[in-house]
């Protein structure tokens, strides 16, 4: 399960998430709790922080539900299975991923009853009635909704949608987010050489069908910034016809 922060708040937020939902019966499976080099984990800003009595009521105490010598209720543990048994253990893990999207909605619900913030795994950012629009996660969007900001000031109908969990994908909500804006471009921050980027790939599957036409970008690969202009000229770009290949935003010379 990967959660992603915009800000050093999200990522301690979702810190105090992470352990309710990676030990949820209907889950147990890893939680990356992912923030952006150097951008949030060498930048300072204000973070409110729970007591530790509040963080240990909410995260509540570790409960083993299959222990590892339990003479009572054998089961085999390790990395290793067979094919008579492997798919299965796949699928279960896919249907685990699937039903962690239900339990983080719920444990967003409780942290906002706890602290009154409030964390989206999907975040519509003056979408409603954008022609124009970029979906990325992590920090990048901080500096994007400030663009996105400028520009309706200047009358341009542009907005943002900010993926918080790339798994699980939520591949419904994000069609249902952008089937009414025409020009959209995918930020990533990571490239795949010989294919598409991996946030790329998932929006291209999740609108398969409709009308939206997309621009994959590639920025900010080693901790580079993505710096406002460059923004302001993914939304200009979005003007002209999308073009077929994966486009690098703020890279240095002609290559």
């Amino acid at each position: 399960i990967q959660l992603f922060a915009e800000s050093a708040q999200e990522a301690y937020d979702l810190t105090v998430i992470a352990p309710r939902l990676a030990e949820h019966p209907d889950v147990l499976l890893p939680v990356l709790v992912c923030q952006d080099g150097f951008t949030i984990t060498h930048s300072a800003e204000p973070v409110a922080l729970l007591g530790d009595e509040e963080v240990r009521r909410f995260v509540g105490s570790y409960d083993v539900p299959h222990p590892l010598l339990d003479t009572r209720e054998p089961t085999t543990q390790g990395p290793f299975a067979m094919p008579d048994y492997y798919f299965e253990l796949r699928r279960s893990q896919a249907a685990a991923i699937h039903a962690a999207a239900g339990v983080l909605e719920q444990l967003c619900d409780e942290l906002e009853e706890l602290t009154g913030r409030r964390y989206e795994p999907l975040e519509q950012y003056r979408l409603a009635d954008a022609a124009r629009a970029l979906v990325l996660m992590g920090s990048s969007a901080g500096t994007a909704k400030d663009v996105v900001d400028e520009l309706r000031g200047l009358g341009q109908p542009v907005g943002l949608l900010r993926i918080g969990a790339f798994r699980p994908f939520p591949a419904d909500a994000v069609r249902e987010a952008l089937h009414t804006v025409p020009d959209v471009a995918v930020l990533d921050r990571a490239d795949s050489p010989g294919g598409s980027p991996p946030l790329h790939a998932e929006i291209a599957a999740a609108i398969h069908g409709g009308r939206t036409r997309l621009r994959s970008i590639v920025h900010g690969l080693g901790g580079r910034d993505l710096h406002p202009e460059e923004i302001e000229a993914v939304f200009e770009s979005l003007r002209d016809r999308p073009a077929p290949d994966t486009v690098y935003a703020g890279l240095r010379g002609n290559q």
